[in-house]
């Protein structure tokens, strides 16, 4: 007996009785290939849309019994086979054949490869994988080559490699690929090529493409078939991409080789397999777009072209340009499984069809008519979409539908009218509890099923999970899990329950099921890297994670966590490559907490060995450099860079400098903080970094004034008298100046907290912000007692009152400059060098004052009423002796002329000391000196004095305006062209910054002889046209 009699023999049966009778009385020789007819006629049915009349459909296809328990036999559970396919009654006799009397056939190659394409078929006809076919698939034998053919060979391992991904059994499937690619010799290249993709590309580009070598030497199907043998391409016809990719130069490297159709379908295995093993990136989907490129062009075999377009077109499908291709693409892929418009085909054909069907990965009928479905629905037509899924009764995507349109409530009377027929099936209960996420719906489907629907417990586990009822969600996702081991989404479900129940070891271990059945799910490796952590495995944590990075390297939240685990395993160089790494993804980036975290690392490693630790340093300065330079840093930062940068005994100036630079950042940082003063510790960090910074002031300026002395001591060999004594008052000069920045930064700090917390913050709950606001208070005390003059011998009645506030008005002190009117600029600027107090080094000029200060002169506007005001009230109560200025009660414009001619005096008494060998007295340079002021506030009231403080203040604080003067009307002059400084400069200055009223209209003196001989006879309309510009560039903000 033949097959085909044996055909004959089981088409007059009418039971599934009398035909398992039947093949336990057939011959052992004819099981195998009866088996194998079974399964092409069921292949050529679903998958290449050969709907034929065979003679087995006839007695009992017909017979809804029958079929009712063909689909019971091939069910495992609630998991059944989908509902429309084709022909099952043949599946169901080569499962009876190759599983139920497998003990009658004899082992080989046929059976093996016969049974693995069983498990391949049977398995696409479930909803859900089956670990009963998984074990089936594992314990068959490995393919012996022996007497098979190589193409036989390959096509086993293809199948095979298929059958593994199924059940996610990703290096069992790679170990097959290689296999077939080693029997068929084939290597497959991915080679980069200069050319273009859209038709107005000018210049030619980097492109992708694909090279195969070797397994041309098969030459059973080298022949290219007719264009009407296999699918139709679908062309793009895109005004602007090209069809393919357009190379500059076709070398014999990047040539299109002739491949054979089992090449090709290697190359298309290939692809798949990398889609499962990488996630879906763009390097990826190009990589493998240019092998369905490559294969499409070939159009050598009628499955391989299927499959290539077939998976294409899921390509396309998220392509904006490319969408439109792919549904007309899987429409006419959709006719073909499905025998729409198909002419009649001779069994030639038919074996043309059915060669390589399973070995090119084609999906059946429904799979396609689904894809087609899905991308019409992405495109907008949800209608002509939601015709597809009812006619498949793919319930899920018609509640999805209905969600998408707003029509629940369609979609809730569509699953009752389900259950009204049947409502013992579980998956309409879980269809309900979909949509109204009741989980009494979930429980219902959990009792009518006996507790086997896994799809019931996952669900109701998964909505438990939402609603934080971790205990509940986590018994029914394990029972789930039980049920239905074979599932990626389960498992990672299940850990993120136990990960809330702390339950460490669980969660790990359904970390490790999810991406073993799934690697590219690279939330699920960072997941289990934060499980290691949390099990102190540091280090197998830092690995795991380092898996989750190949698969998404542009996650900021995974590059984070490498980074954090580089620090907790003390990789610091790793860590600031990381960090590294996420500024390039995101330059805005901050983490302050690490960066501070990092720094006391290398702190405390360089005590350790500083050798070793430079390196280090080296890199994370790096790192601060280019965080600086891109943001706008926290206070955190600067002092991380400048502890990092801090000097030690090798140090030279030049670095000590960049030191304190980098504290006026971090002190600058935290004083522009908004409304800092409000919080305790906001107060505390703002003094802790200004007495950081003032302390290192004080030793850069002494490392100056030793660098000073060693300058001077090599110069007093050639200019001994001239340059030592110079040199020893710019040190003291500096000094002063050091000291006097001191007093201005720290003035307005503590009279901000103060203003918040009360006197020393005796308001304020914390200890150290007294203590240090005590401790400053009292520094600025001790600076300005280290300048004061000689105290004055005035005296004292018993009676007197102590002053130690006056209110500050600089309209008096104002008037003095106009002594330094119609000099040269240049002859201004030498006299200020000579006059040591009122020097003003370039670093404290306005256009360079520390970071947080503003101007170094915070001088405000004062009331009308001004101190000369003051003297004229209290005139009456001063005695008067003509003979004396300090006794006698002056007009305001004879106290003003007093005032310049003392600041004349002064600059004259300067004067004699350019020469080489003379140096002005500290004591005597000061405008504003300490005796003037007794006589000052003895006109005020006789029965005050001023304290030694208040008098140092008021001092510094006349040197400091009339220098700012001085300063700002030179640039006026220097900024009109002019190397005279004039009157209208100064007067300008003191109206435009100081608001006051014009000096030169108030003051109608005889112009002097120095100023007639330099004044200009021409017209003021030059002059008036500078002026107007001046204002206009000095306009106030």
């Amino acid at each position: 007996m033949d097959v085909c009699k044996a055909m004959d023999v089981l088409a007059e049966l009418k039971s599934l009785t009398q035909l398992r009778h039947e093949l336990e009385h057939l011959p052992n020789t004819l099981l195998l290939p009866v088996a194998r007819k079974c399964l092409d006629h069921f292949t050529l049915a679903n998958y290449a849309g050969f709907i034929v009349s065979m003679c087995l459909e006839k007695p009992v296809c017909g017979d809804y019994v029958v079929e009712e328990e063909i689909d019971k036999d091939l069910s495992f559970g609630c998991n059944s086979p989908y509902k429309f396919t084709r022909l099952k009654l043949c599946l169901w006799l080569a499962k009876t054949i190759l599983i139920d009397c497998c003990s009658r056939l004899q082992d080989g190659f046929e059976k093996s490869c016969l049974t693995c394409r069983l498990v391949l078929l049977w398995q696409n006809l479930l909803k859900e994988p089956a670990v009963e076919l998984e074990k089936i698939l594992n314990t068959l034998e490995h393919v012996r080559v022996g007497r098979v053919s190589v193409a036989a060979v390959t096509e086993a391992f293809l199948e095979k490699m298929y059958a593994h991904l199924l059940y996610n059994q990703i290096s069992r499937a790679e170990i097959c690929l290689n296999s077939a690619l080693t029997a068929i010799g084939l290597k497959i290249e991915t080679v980069g090529v200069l050319g273009k993709r859209t038709r107005f590309q000018e210049k030619f580009i980097p492109q992708l493409i694909v090279r195969a070598v070797g397994g041309d030497y098969l030459e059973d199907d080298d022949a290219r078939e007719n264009e009407s043998a296999v699918p139709p391409n679908v062309l793009l016809h895109d005004d602007s991409l090209l069809e393919n990719v357009h190379a500059a130069e076709m070398d014999v490297s990047t040539s299109h080789a002739k491949l054979s159709a089992l090449s090709l379908a290697c190359m298309l295995a290939s692809g798949v397999l990398e889609r499962k093993i990488q996630s879906t990136e763009d390097l990826v989907v190009e990589k493998c777009c240019s092998l369905l490129d490559e294969i499409i062009s070939q159009r050598r075999s009628w499955a391989v072209q299927a499959s290539a377009l077939l998976q294409r077109s899921e390509f396309d499908k998220i392509s904006m340009r490319r969408v439109e291709r792919a549904c007309m693409q899987m429409e006419s892929l959709s006719k073909l499984v499905n025998n729409v418009e198909n002419n009649e085909v001779d069994e030639s054909s038919l074996r043309k069809r059915l060669k390589l069907l399973l070995a090119s990965g084609m999906k059946p009928f429904w799979y396609v008519n689904l894809v087609h479905a899905e991308i019409l629905r992405s495109i907008g037509c949800t209608a002509e979409a939601l015709v597809i899924f009812e006619k498949q009764e793919n319930w899920d995507n018609v509640i999805d539908c209905y969600q998408s349109l707003g029509q629940l409530e369609k979609a809730e009377g569509l699953v009752r009218d389900l259950l009204a027929k049947n409502e013992n099936e579980s998956m309409y209960w879980c269809l309900l509890g979909d949509i109204l996420h009741e989980p009494t719906a979930y429980e219902k489907a959990i009792e009518v099923s006996n507790g086997r629907s896994f799809r019931a417990h996952r669900s109701l586990g998964l909505l438990m999970l939402h609603r934080k009822h971790y205990c509940i969600s986590y018994r029914h996702l394990k029972r789930s899990l039980e049920l239905q081991p074979i599932s990626s989404f389960g498992w990672f479900n299940f850990g993120c329950c136990a990960w809330k129940l702390e339950k460490w070891e669980e969660a790990a271990k359904a970390y490790r099921e999810c991406v073993r059945y799934e690697p590219a799910h690279f939330q699920a490796w960072n997941n289990l890297a934060a499980v290691y952590e949390r099990l102190n495995d540091l280090g197998r944590a830092k690995s795991v994670l380092w898996e989750a990075l190949k698969l998404n390297f542009e996650h900021i939240k995974l590059r984070e966590n490498y980074m954090l685990l580089c620090m907790r395993t003390h990789d610091l160089l790793s860590a600031i490559t990381t960090f590294h790494a996420i500024l390039d993804l995101d330059r805005q980036y901050k983490d302050d907490a690490v960066i501070k975290a990092l720094t006391q690392k290398l702190i405390i490693l360089r005590e350790v060995d500083e050798e070793y630790v430079k390196r280090l340093t080296n890199k994370m300065c790096e790192l601060l450099g280019r965080i600086t330079s891109q943001q706008s840093c926290s206070s955190t930062i600067w002092h991380c860079y400048a502890e990092l940068k801090r000097p030690n005994s090798e140090s030279s100036v030049k670095d000590y400098e960049f030191y304190v630079k980098l504290l006026e950042r971090a002190f600058g940082a935290c004083y522009n903080k908004q409304d800092w003063y409000r919080s305790v510790d906001s107060c505390v960090a703002v003094l802790n970094a200004v007495i950081k910074l003032e302390d290192s002031k004080k030793v850069l300026s002494g490392m100056k004034s030793v660098e000073n002395d060693l300058v001077s001591v090599l110069i007093r060999e050639i200019y001994i008298v001239f340059s030592c004594r110079h040199l020893s008052a710019g040190n003291a000069t500096h000094e002063k100046l050091v000291k006097s920045e001191t007093r201005i930064t720290l003035r307005p700090l503590i009279a901000s907290i103060e203003k918040t917390y009360g006197v020393d913050a005796m308001e304020a709950s914390n200890t150290s912000l007294k203590e240090l606001l005590l401790k400053r208070s009292h520094f600025i005390y001790w600076t300005m007692s280290s300048n004061e003059e000689t105290p004055t011998t005035s005296a004292i009645t018993p009676t007197a009152a102590v002053v130690s506030a006056l209110p500050i008005t600089v309209q008096a002190a104002s008037h003095n400059s106009p002594a330094f009117v119609n000099l040269s600029v240049g002859e201004l600027l030498q006299k200020q060098r000579r006059i040591t107090v009122v020097t003003v080094p370039a670093s404290r000029g306005v256009t360079s004052s520390p970071v947080g200060l503003g101007n170094r002169f915070p001088i405000k506007p004062m009331p009308r009423q001004s101190l000369t005001d003051s003297v004229i009230s209290r005139s009456s109560s001063c005695p008067s002796d003509p003979n004396r200025l300090k006794e006698a009660i002056a007009e305001p414009s004879q106290l003003n002329v007093a005032r310049k001619l003392n600041v004349i005096d002064v600059i004259k008494s300067v004067g004699a000391s350019e020469q080489p060998h003379l140096v002005a007295a500290s004591g005597s340079t000061s405008i504003l000196g300490s005796l003037q002021l007794d006589d000052l506030i003895r006109q005020i009231d006789p029965t005050s004095i001023l304290d030694d403080p208040v008098k140092t203040m008021l001092t510094e604080f006349v040197d400091d305006f009339v220098d700012q003067v001085i300063e700002r009307s030179c640039k006026l002059a220097r900024h009109r062209g002019s190397d005279v400084l004039e009157a209208t400069d100064v007067d300008f200055i003191l109206r435009r910054y100081y608001n006051y009223p014009t000096l030169l209209k108030r003051e109608p003196q005889a112009k002097s002889d120095s100023v007639e001989n330099i004044e200009k006879s021409t017209d003021m309309t030059a002059h008036n046209q500078r002026m107007a510009l001046i204002k206009k560039t000095l306009k106030k903000p």
